[in-house]
């Protein structure tokens, strides 16, 4: 692992950043953690302790804050990550792009910026929580119109919540959209 970013600071994102303590063991250094200001604050009020200078041992997560902004290409662990707004209605989240590679979690609209930065990718993992709308976030028929849009080849959901049955998307979902599942692999040519 190289880095970190986190697309915003709702707990279910960023509840395992304890964990990564492990991996500051295993590599002997601290992390780079990519995210907004507003991102930052909120995940250093809860989490302060993984910002403190770096101790022996590692037993606590080091995390090294880098602030980042919607519209910016950063250089991340060898990559040059396009960074885009998303609308989560509660929040503004990040989206990422990386090479062909396209990724937006928690987002139930996506500004014409979004469409602009995912124009061309190959693959793109989208959140998709329900078959039905929902106040936060994006729904079945509303993921199926963006993928056709921007034209990836494959398009993965992620976010998924309880009524999206693996057998009812493998009969439901057209050609091109598919449920992510553990291990998955999504390859970017």
């Amino acid at each position: 692992m190289d880095a970190v970013v986190l697309t915003h600071s709702h707990a279910d994102h960023v509840v395992g950043l304890d964990e990564l303590r492990m991996i500051n063991r295993l590599m002997g250094r601290a992390l780079p953690l990519y995210a907004t200001a507003a991102t930052l604050a909120e995940v250093t009020r809860r989490f302060d302790y993984a910002f403190r200078p770096v101790t022996p041992g590692f037993f606590r997560p080091a995390l090294e804050p880098q602030v980042v902004e919607p519209g910016q290409v950063v250089p991340m662990a060898g990559f040059d990550v396009r960074l885009f707004a998303q609308d989560h209605k509660v929040m503004e989240t990040l989206g990422l792009r990386i090479g062909g590679f396209g990724y937006s979690t928690d987002v139930v609209e996506l500004p014409e910026e979004a469409f602009a930065a995912l124009e061309g990718v190959h693959g793109w993992v989208v959140g998709c929580f329900q078959r039905k709308p929902h106040p936060v976030h994006a729904h079945v028929a509303k993921v199926i119109d963006w993928a056709q849009r921007i034209g990836a080849a494959q398009t993965v959901l992620t976010h998924m919540g309880p009524d999206l049955d693996w057998g009812w998307m493998q009969s439901a979902l057209p050609a091109g959209i598919e449920p992510s599942f553990d291990g998955m692999i999504v390859e970017v040519p």
